[in-house]
């Protein structure tokens, strides 16, 4: 056992950083965990590049202090509140039966590059299911049929997301492993291959966002980021006349997503230098109700809008850093009407992980190294060798600019389809 992966989360809370080493069984021994306050990131997208490069270098620096090693490579995940998906039918009438080999499959799916999108990129398409003369049929290749209708699910998202996340990491010496697509690389994580056939919805709360994922037969079937989240809250108790640390504390120590589970109110008292203030629980969990019932409606009517509303068989499952609210659980199944678990990736991790290791905040790292294949460790060799070359080490550049061209999609298309190599 000696690649070492390494995963870093753009949060808008914190920037965090995780390296693994995968067994040989395939699980992960989780070696460091480093984060600091998140700077340059607003809602999941990077609006200032050297603040957010200036933290992931101070993470990588501190990893690679406790693993005492030279990290070459990160994997990162792209995500955003702009992120979301979209159906494409691509029905296609032949002159007789043919069979479907695999470059009439990919033209297929060339025809969605050629779809456009206000103010909208496609990120990532992913092949849902075929009907072949009115049958539906998972793996097409070698059928033969005279008419095929296949469905795509696109991702969307603002034009540019990709080049800031590049852009970005081109001011650290570390070169990009893979770029996956978070709210995927999360749900991945947690669901079971009967989540998945089942059906689910899986709701990650972060700190400025809430991230939808919806699974039926074997597939995703839909994804949405809201631009809400634990941070909105924190912002909503400031209005009762606190700081927003206060606030925050507040809502770890007292807070309940519904004002019903506040069995025992208290008032309590809040000193800010020389003025004591008094917060109520009863008022303090009013606000947060509040938000996080809109939250919960928005996310129940993207549920609705799947289409699968009634084809989750295996209920929703939570993750996220703001899912540790005391009672969210409650309020999902209340609004959701359906049976609620907190998600887990200990499948994941290899006997005997540290506890510090396995929180939901965790979530997208352990799904970035799930997915993640190559070495970040920089190898003693290939360290001896660029240094022949030029001491001076001017091949980072290109070395860089090939990075960017790595499909970011070929992992989970991998996981929900066939193995194909598709350009994003």
């Amino acid at each position: 056992m000696s690649n070492y992966i390494v995963a870093i989360d753009l949060g808008s809370s914190k920037i965090t950083g995780m390296v693994a080493q995968r067994n040989e069984e395939g699980l992960l021994d989780i070696l460091a965990l480093e984060s600091e306050p998140s700077m340059g990131i607003r809602r999941g997208l990077i609006i200032n590049h050297s603040e957010a490069a200036i933290c992931v270098s101070r993470i990588v620096k501190k990893l690679q202090n406790r693993v005492k090693i030279e990290i070459g490579r990160v994997y990162v995940g792209l995500g955003g509140h702009t992120l979301k998906t979209v159906i494409n039918n691509v029905p296609v009438v032949y002159d007789g039966e043919q069979e479907l080999t695999d470059e009439r499959i990919k033209e297929l799916y060339d025809q969605n590059l050629a779809l456009t999108f206000d103010n909208a990129s496609i990120y990532e398409i992913l092949a849902q299911d075929f009907l072949i003369d009115g049958e539906p049929e998972f793996n097409p290749k070698g059928c033969f049929c005279s008419h095929v209708e296949a469905r795509y699910l696109l991702v969307l998202g603002k034009p540019g997301v990709n080049e800031r996340l590049c852009s970005c990491l081109e001011r650290i010496p570390q070169r990009l492993a893979g770029m996956f697509t978070a709210p995927f690389a999360m749900s991945e994580a947690l669901v079971s291959p009967e989540d998945k056939e089942l059906g689910c919805a899986v709701i990650d709360f972060g700190a400025e966002t809430t991230t939808l994922v919806v699974y039926f037969n074997h597939c995703i079937r839909h994804m949405i980021v809201i631009p809400l989240g634990g941070k909105t809250v924190t912002q909503d108790i400031r209005d009762l006349q606190v700081t927003a640390l206060d606030a925050e504390k507040l809502k770890k120590n007292f807070g309940v997503a519904m004002l019903s589970l506040d069995e025992e109110p208290k008032a309590i008292t809040i000193k800010a230098g020389t003025v004591e203030h008094i917060v109520h629980t009863k008022e303090l969990n009013s606000v947060i109700e509040a938000r996080m019932d809109e939250i919960m409606d928005m996310v129940c009517e993207e549920i609705y809008k799947s289409g699968y509303q009634d084809k989750l068989g295996a209920g929703v499952i939570i993750t996220g850093g703001a899912s540790r609210l005391t009672g969210i659980d409650k309020l999902v199944e209340l609004k959701t009407g359906l049976p609620v678990r907190q998600g887990s990736y200990d499948h994941l991790l290899a006997p005997g992980t540290d506890d510090q290791y396995i929180d939901p905040a965790y979530t997208l790292l352990v799904g970035l190294l799930n997915f993640g294949s190559e070495n970040c460790c920089v190898e003693e060799e290939l360290k001896i060798i660029e240094a022949v070359k030029s001491p001076e080490m001017p091949q980072r550049d290109q070395s860089k600019k090939k990075s960017r061209l790595k499909v970011f999609g070929d992992k989970i298309v991998g996981t929900l389809f066939n193995e194909r190599d598709f350009e994003s």
